[in-house]
């Protein structure tokens, strides 16, 4: 029986950008503490931009490893439940500097 050498980077990636805005959250609550508002709003954008490409980007891997094209499906299901967690927590955190900003 033949080795299956059939790779797949999207599940990788998915896993690596669903991981990176749990060490965002370090850099973002540094910078609400810090007052800097440039750097906030640009690390809330790249927690946004990372947890979203993470939900696209493991539902592309898994969809590769039903299809018997990808070898690391799991890979993809990690990223995409990682990118799920990330954008739930990113519009928290949109919702209570929306309501702070209001009070």
């Amino acid at each position: 029986m033949p080795v299956s050498t059939v790779r797949n980077p999207l599940g990788m990636w998915a896993l690596i950008l669903g991981l990176t805005p749990i060490a965002l959250v370090v850099l973002l609550t540094a910078s609400i503490v810090n007052n800097s508002g440039p750097t906030t709003v640009l690390l809330f954008c790249a927690w946004l931009g990372g947890s979203i490409a993470a939900i696209v980007l493991g539902s592309m891997s898994i969809k590769a490893g039903s299809r018997g094209e990808a070898t690391n499906k799991g890979m993809g299901v990690a990223g995409l439940v990682l990118g799920i967690i990330s954008l739930c927590f990113v519009m928290l955190g949109f919702l209570i500097v929306g309501l702070a900003a209001l009070l």
